[in-house]
């Protein structure tokens, strides 16, 4: 009599009930605590080791890789699924790159990035050979149709696949953060950030140059790891896609004009040439040394695009302030300095009372300004005359105050 536990033998016209281990149809991995069937590179499906040992038995145990945690590590010359014994969750690309014409993309890059043409090619150089380099914000913004910005974030996708994500408002108001955190690129079309848009600012602000990153997402368990992720926006407001504050160390912002010519087909030929293109980035492509930590000098991006778009993040009390003290100078031209304390500027501008700690968050937090060390006696310019007074004041000098200057 046969052995009642033997499985089952397959024979034509039979089902088999009791599959055999050869037949896990999905790499299984033991991360952490939790156990996942791998659909394919960095797509994981949570599932138990109870009901995978009642389908296949205790010779699964011998299938499982154990893992201690999840790491990204991103690379496209020597990419490892798992790296120090974590689970790499960074996608391998699928592109085999091949010498041959890439007339298109050229014709591409250059009309996006204009006289910046080298610094566009360096740009995906970088995140071709150097993934993990912090690159500048890219911001590809006009007011006119058929440019070809939503076309630029497609053609980002093309080339690095499921390692591009899109975000949205959204997602810089939640703490969960796993879909885009692991990301190469962050990209988002027809940007507008409302009313949210300082918060946002403070969240781009840290991202852009963010060495870690804590990742949360829903039924796993938070870890930390390094943040390699770039951001590149597209949007139709020239004057507010983001929010620029003080010095413009950050954000390289074009305008992009329309296309001459508008090709209907245009991303079907700039997805074939890929190959091409990766090709001359990994054996014919010479870059210039890094010249600053986003790779990139911040003076080679200060563009009239972005410097637009600096003068709309001042806030509206910030604008009054300094028409007040542009108006001290311009009615005095031999004044060089002048002082106001949060009080008179609420005086002077005819606030309420309740605005004054609000002036001082201004002038602090976005004039980047400090009030005197200790109390002392000073002049204020009036709407009709000199006002002396004590107190602790904030100093404005003419030579570093005018029209052209953000503190």
């Amino acid at each position: 009599m046969g052995n009642p536990k033997q499985k089952k033998v397959k024979t034509q016209g039979v089902i088999d009930l009791n599959p055999t281990i050869d037949e896990l149809q999905y790499p299984l991995l033991a991360i952490g605590t939790k156990y996942y069937l791998e659909e394919k590179e960095g797509v994981l499906h949570t599932t138990s080791i109870q009901i995978l040992l009642s389908k296949y038995g205790q010779k699964l145990k011998k299938e499982i890789t154990h893992c201690i945690g999840f790491t990204n590590e991103p690379s496209h010359n020597d990419y490892k699924s798992i790296v120090d014994d974590k689970y790499n969750v960074y996608k391998k690309l699928t592109h085999e790159p091949i010498k041959g014409e890439w007339t298109n993309i050229e014709a591409f890059l250059r009309h996006i990035f204009g006289e910046q043409y080298l610094m566009g090619v360096e740009y995906f150089w970088n995140l071709y050979h150097h993934p993990k380099q912090k690159l500048p914000f890219i911001g590809v913004v006009s007011e006119e149709k058929n440019t070809g910005k939503s076309t630029f974030l497609t053609f980002i996708r093309m080339i690095f696949q499921e390692n591009v994500s899109t975000v949205s408002e959204h997602d810089f108001k939640t703490n969960f953060n796993s879909g885009f955190a692991n990301s190469l690129v962050c990209t988002s079309d027809e940007h507008a950030e409302g009313k949210n848009r300082t918060l946002i600012a403070q969240k781009l602000k840290m991202y852009i140059t963010e060495k870690q990153i804590r990742i949360e997402a829903k039924g796993r368990d938070a870890y930390t790891t390094s943040a390699y992720f770039k951001i590149v926006f597209a949007g139709n407001n020239e004057s507010t896609l983001t929010f620029i504050e003080g010095e413009n160390t950050r954000y390289w912002v074009i305008k992009v004009d329309p296309l001459e010519k508008l090709v209907y087909d245009m991303e079907e030929k700039l997805e074939k040439e890929i190959p091409f293109f990766l090709y001359y980035l990994i054996n014919e492509f010479v870059a210039r040394p890094s010249r600053g930590r986003l790779y990139f000098d911040p003076s080679e991006f200060q563009t009239e695009a972005s410097k637009l778009i600096q003068e709309n993040s001042i806030s509206a009390m910030q604008r009054d302030i300094e028409d007040l003290v542009q108006t001290c100078f311009d009615d005095d031209e031999q004044l060089t300095e002048v002082y106001f304390a949060p009080v008179d500027i609420v005086d002077s501008l005819d606030l309420k009372a309740r605005d004054k700690a609000y002036v001082k968050q201004v002038l602090q937090k976005e004039m980047k300004l400090k009030p005197s060390e200790s109390s002392m006696r000073y002049k204020i310019s009036h709407p009709v005359n000199f006002l002396t007074k004590t107190g602790k004041p904030y100093l404005f000098k003419r030579e570093l105050f005018d029209k052209s200057t953000t503190f």
